[in-house]
């Protein structure tokens, strides 16, 4: 195990300073590190877990940058050339779905949830893994052209979303 690749110093083995990268970048990448330093000790393929020796990585959350609701109303009144991306982005607005949900999401998966008779999108997510039941709005249905006949994938979202 290189001393370069534990303290992140600066050799022929590395090409940046992995403990110096902003958090936001060197703290997912210092975790992956730990990780496979981690597996490989595990699986013995190194002699000593170095892990010990490394700093702690200090998570701050960050904050996310997201439209005001007058943002999306004034973006959902905006000219697009591409009136099915404008669609798609506007639906992941209204439904907080990510690009990667809104890929694979079928028609099956919004369905009444509950006794209150609200259409709810039930998914799970693709890069949590958790199961969601987001209540969906009339406006986000309009924009998919929700019908409780279909059944097969939203084909137009998510070849849209392929394209983004």
């Amino acid at each position: 195990m290189s001393h370069c690749l534990i303290h992140g110093e600066s050799d022929t083995l590395c090409t940046s300073n992995l403990f110096e990268l902003p958090r936001c970048e060197g703290g997912n990448r210092k975790v992956t590190f730990r990780a496979s330093i981690h597996t490989a000790y595990r699986d013995r393929k190194i002699k000593e877990n170095p892990n010990g020796f490394l700093e702690r990585i200090e998570i701050i959350p960050t904050d996310k940058e997201h439209l005001s609701q007058d943002e999306v109303i004034r973006l959902a009144s905006t000219p697009c050339s591409a009136p099915a991306l404008k669609r798609a982005f506007l639906f992941s607005c209204l439904t907080a779905l990510r690009k990667s949900d809104i890929k694979k999401l079928t028609w099956e998966e919004i369905q009444p949830y509950g006794s209150d008779g609200v259409m709810y999108v039930t998914t799970r997510m693709q890069k949590t893994k958790d199961i969601v039941h987001n209540p969906i709005s009339e406006e986000a249905l309009e924009l998919i052209g929700y019908s409780p006949e279909k059944h097969d994938n939203l084909s137009d979202l998510g070849t849209i979303m392929q394209c983004v």
